[in-house]
């Protein structure tokens, strides 16, 4: 079958799929459909729900884009994505002219009509939920086969005009049909490994071996870039299925490695640190190396620079390990040897938590509640939990938010995996791999909290003046903290579970060593008796008043602080617990009493 056959006969099968799982797509057209999927399997975190990816969508002069977080790298970093969903035809020369539009739209300071103004507070959405207003531009088309130097004048060319709307944005490289189908299929798999290649090397039979107990399962080999660059025109972001991570941008490195490549190539060997590859099978014929069932596992960097080299680039070649993890070395995991090789990036520490003991012990934990925890990416979604899945970082986050009451730490903060003395957090978030946390049995209705929020500012949006629409987008994990505290407060009957004046925030710590112990000890939020519909008609009442009689008063109060930029402080969560005191305690609000004991008493 001709690759462009067997692109269009993959996503024609997806597109059948994805109608038959989700209703809401049974009327959507081919190319909406095509978006979904670059979203789900590129950009969306593992533990997306239906909802989360749809919601990224928008549609403007009758073309679908995507605006979402990237958490797929590990970045979080603001993607925007642009589809192009036409198999059969050829790369128009203004393919970049709608990116370049949307892009300038969001760097606009001017007054913009509601739909624009709809597309720019997206992306400030996405940079508050990231931390950071790093913004990558993604471009997908379904357009196959195609020459790799055609993909690079395109590539560049759309880099160029990007860079001429905005200083701001970077622009990825542009994904192809064949790319596009390869990726979706290896994660569907969830074995992140590409079915079988081959390696051309310097020399015939120029390997060193390593014989272990008599099995030859490791060889050292200077491959070909040449042929590196061709595996990775077939197979491209595949081919990094098993590693730690995808490419991660270093000026200095991926300056340093396309300097040596343009003036010394003959001097790469002895500059690079090299690369490793895991495989079930590897064999020596001659100078090619073939392998069976392989990913490369650190050598990103090197691999994604090799993948750019010019036709009329000398051959140089790389120092590669290879390394079969079947046979005697069949319990040293593909995570193990990525770990150990990578030196030339630091391995981040939420890397190494996916692997811990702890999380196992939290995931069997959750599955005994009805939910799929997804601690690593790649790991495949069970069909039976579809609409029940989590991720490790997410449920981080909303605990750190919520339970350990630090709202204002809504980043990929180093405090979730910090296990530094005198930083427990991740202890009372995830375990030590003896102990499960303490609350544990709080953390399902923490979620769906979490997800109500998100339907309730998506509902007020459309309502809601932009004053308090823009509290109401900014206050999500704020609600999640104050909910808690009042979860704790009608539970246990207390005047007022702590001294607001008391509260002194000196970077994360407490002056009340024992306020985290307090909400640790919950085993619920809600009443167990409520009927679920009546909770969250209940619910919705108690998010309307913490919006209007909390949240907006505290921003109102702040001397002129924007919501966005006061709730990333900790002095918003003190001010908050100060107006929970003013509304409990001084004034007695009986519709705030009436409200709080049905759902949480």
């Amino acid at each position: 079958m001709a690759k462009v056959d067997d692109v269009k006969t993959f996503f024609d099968t997806q597109v059948t799929l994805l109608k038959q799982e989700e209703s809401e797509t049974a009327t959507w057209e081919y190319g909406k459909i095509f978006a979904y999927l670059c979203v789900k399997y590129y950009l969306a975190d593992d533990a997306a729900t239906h909802t989360d990816i749809v919601d990224s969508l928008l549609e403007k002069d009758g073309k679908i884009f995507a605006i979402c977080n990237n958490a797929k790298d590990g970045s979080n970093s603001v993607a925007i994505a642009f589809f192009d969903s036409e198999i059969d035809t050829k790369l128009e020369g203004d393919f970049w002219l709608f990116p370049q539009k949307i892009v300038r739209i969001i760097e606009t300071d001017g007054t913009l009509s509601e739909d624009l103004a709809q597309i720019k507070t997206k992306v400030c959405e996405c940079r508050e939920e990231a931390g950071n207003n790093q913004v990558h531009l993604f471009y997908f088309t379904g357009i196959t086969p195609i020459k790799s130097k055609t993909k690079n004048i395109a590539t560049t060319q759309l880099r160029k005009k990007i860079g001429e709307a905005s200083s701001s944005v970077i622009c990825d490289n542009i994904h192809f049909g064949w790319e596009i189908k390869d990726w979706i299929s290896s994660a569907q798999a969830g074995d992140g490994r590409i079915a079988s290649g081959f390696l051309k090397i310097d020399k015939a039979g120029n390997t060193l071996s390593y014989d272990l107990s008599g099995e030859n399962c490791a060889i050292i080999a200077n491959i070909s870039a040449k042929s590196l660059k061709e595996l990775w025109d077939e197979h491209e972001k595949n081919l990094l299925g098993l590693n730690l991570r995808y490419h991660v941008r270093g000026k200095n490195v991926d300056d340093g490695i396309k300097n040596t490549i343009k003036e010394h190539p003959e001097w790469f060997w002895c500059l690079n640190n090299g690369m490793v590859i895991i495989c079930d099978d590897f064999s020596v014929v001659g100078n090619r190396i073939n392998l069976t069932r392989f990913s490369i596992v650190n050598g990103g960097q090197t691999t994604t620079q090799v993948a750019n080299i010019e036709k009329d680039t000398p051959e140089f070649f790389i120092a590669c390990k290879i390394v079969k993890t079947t046979g005697i070395l069949n319990t040293l995991s593909p995570d193990k040897i990525a770990v150990a090789s990578n030196a030339q990036k630091p391995i981040k520490a939420k890397d190494l938590a996916a692997n811990g003991t702890e999380q196992l012990k939290l995931k069997a934990r959750m599955q005994q509640l009805g939910w799929q925890y997804i601690v690593k990416q790649g790991e495949k979604v069970d069909p039976q939990y579809k609409d029940k899945k989590v991720s490790l970082d997410n449920l981080g986050k909303i605990v750190l938010a919520s339970i350990l009451q630090m709202p204002w730490t809504k980043s990929h903060s180093k405090i979730l995996y910090d296990k530094e003395d005198g930083k427990p957090y991740y202890k009372w978030i995830y375990g030590d791999g003896v102990n499960l946390p303490a609350a544990t049995s709080t953390y399902v209705e923490l979620i769906e909290l979490n997800e109500f929020y998100k339907r309730f500012d998506k509902k007020k949006k459309q309502t809601a003046d932009p004053g308090l629409a823009s509290v109401i987008g900014n206050c999500r994990t704020a609600a999640l903290s104050a909910i808690v505290f009042l979860s704790y407060y009608f539970q246990n009957d207390e005047k007022f579970p702590v001294e607001t004046s008391k509260v002194n925030f000196v970077g994360i710590e407490y002056s009340d060593k024992s306020f985290h112990e307090k909400f640790l000890s919950m085993k619920r939020i809600f009443n167990g008796q409520v009927v679920k519909t009546e909770r969250e008609k209940d619910l919705g009442k108690l998010l309307d008043l913490l919006s209007t009689e909390t949240f907006k008063h505290v921003v109102g109060n702040s001397g002129g602080e924007t919501a966005a930029n006061l709730t990333k402080q900790p002095k918003f969560y003190k001010s908050i617990l100060e107006r929970l005191h003013t509304n409990l305690v001084d004034m007695e609000d009986k519709y705030f009493l009436e409200l709080g004991r049905k759902l949480f008493a």
